[in-house]
């Protein structure tokens, strides 16, 4: 179907594109939370400053509710839809998809710090170059995305594929 110069897409690939892509980002989210949680128990761990295993907590902790928002829409596609599709659907899984990866950028970024002042010993060098890191992730997901679609928006139906 043509509209405006682009073509749509039926609800129901919108809604197997939007758990795709969940699925797609579910098994780095994993493994990531995985090796989160075993180094708590190795012995390097425990010479870690107490303020390196504050951050690793809450590094840990935005991980925990990433992987929350990423499994969250099959449950209520089950409970509240009973599998089926409904644009209502395809609103809520896109939105904590979105959020799930704010949560992925805070939580590796927190992690990369805890590891770059375990390396430099300095909380200014891990805290700059962490920061840094999550601002290119929150620029390329969100930033450039965000004014990629309003350039779009404004060659209207010139608009040609990147």
């Amino acid at each position: 179907m043509q509209q405006a110069g682009h073509t749509t897409t039926d609800l129901s690939d919108k809604i197997k594109q939007v758990l795709m892509e969940a699925r797609m980002v579910l098994p780095g989210v994993q493994a990531l939370l995985g090796f989160q949680l075993i180094c708590v128990f190795s012995d390097s761990f425990e010479r870690l400053s107490f303020a390196a295993k504050i951050l690793h907590l809450a590094s840990l902790s935005t991980i925990g509710v990433c992987t929350v928002l990423l499994l969250a829409p099959v449950s209520y596609h089950r409970i509240v839809e009973k599998g089926e599709d409904s644009e209502q659907f395809h609103q809520f899984a896109g939105r904590l998809l979105l959020w799930a990866m704010v949560f992925l950028g805070l939580g590796a970024a927190g992690d990369f710090a805890v590891v770059l002042h375990k390396i430099s010993g300095s909380w200014p060098i891990a805290g700059g170059i962490g920061s840094a890191a999550a601002a290119v992730c929150f620029t390329l997901w969100f930033g450039y995305t965000s004014w990629t679609r309003e350039r779009w928006r404004g060659l209207g139906e010139n608009r040609k594929a990147a």
